[in-house]
């Protein structure tokens, strides 16, 4: 079972950042269109996080 070890090596570091890439696409996506949305209280960014 130990030969799996590199794998979760590799592949955990490239999940993390392909979500962070994602998050950040999706950010960008959302500004760019004009669709975030800002909370009438306290005019904070609102969208995907």
């Amino acid at each position: 079972m130990h030969s799996l070890w590199p794998l979760f090596l590799i592949a955990i570091p490239l999940w993390i950042l392909s979500w962070y890439a994602g998050r950040m696409f999706l950010l960008n996506y959302q500004k760019r269109l004009g669709i975030l949305k800002y909370c009438i209280h306290c005019g904070k960014r609102v969208g995907i996080y």
